[in-house]
This record gives C-alpha cells, structure tokens and sequence, in this order.
C-alpha cells in the first residue's frame, strides 16, 4: 500500500513540474503548444499526463 502511495505521490510531484515548465511557457494549452507538443501529437496517445506517462 505505502508503495503505491508513494509512486502515486512521484508521478504527482513529476506532472507539477512539468506544469511549472509549460506555465513558464506562457502559451498555457498543450494543444497549441510549440515546445511540450508541436501539432497535438500527445492528444492521440490518450487523455492524462501523456508526457509524464511516456
């Protein structure tokens, strides 16, 4: 149980970080975004943090 919490909490603290990085970005849609995802590539992959779930 304390396992799965813990990896619950990294992938938590991994997907704020990438939000800090594309906030910083200032475009704030990862649809149109240039840098985290040129032409929406990521949207075919499937809803969720595709970036932080490879």
């Amino acid at each position: 149980m304390r396992t799965s919490i813990d990896e619950k909490i990294a992938l938590l603290e991994l997907t704020r970080r990438k939000l800090d990085e594309c906030i910083g970005c200032g475009c704030l849609s990862l649809t149109k975004c240039r840098l985290y995802n040129a032409d929406d590539v990521a949207g075919a992959q499937g809803p969720g943090p595709r970036f932080v779930l490879g």
